[in-house]
């Protein structure tokens, strides 16, 4: 019957060692975070953002609509600047350009062999 050395019961040793940390570790009560906080939180946040969109609501009912006929609104201009089309660029946006330009050169065509 073959004998265990000496290095085996220690590696194995070291290896019950760390699986016993590991799971001692992770089965910390600090490790998982706390749902109850995160909730709150969550809720406080919404409750912001649904105030504001009740906010934003009420401006839109209290707005006069006989602004958008008023001489003044109807005399702004429009000073938009207009994007002209251009051709698409390269098949390969990440090819450096210096071997695009050789992909797209027209290939020295060789002799027929039959």
């Amino acid at each position: 019957m073959p004998t265990i050395n000496f290095k085996t019961i220690i590696s194995i040793l070291v290896i019950i060692a760390v699986a016993f940390g590991g799971y001692i570790f992770l089965s910390r009560s600090g490790f998982s975070p706390d749902v109850t906080a995160t909730s709150d939180y969550t809720n406080v946040e919404t409750t912001a953002v649904l105030q504001t969109l009740n906010q934003l609501q009420g401006i839109g009912k209290k707005l006069d609509p006989t602004i958008f006929s008023d001489p003044v609104f109807l005399s702004l201009k429009d000073f938009t600047a207009v994007v002209p089309a251009e051709a698409p660029g390269r098949p390969n946006p990440f090819q450096l350009p210096s071997a695009a330009a050789a992909a797209s050169a027209p290939a020295a065509k060789s002799a027929p062999t039959h």
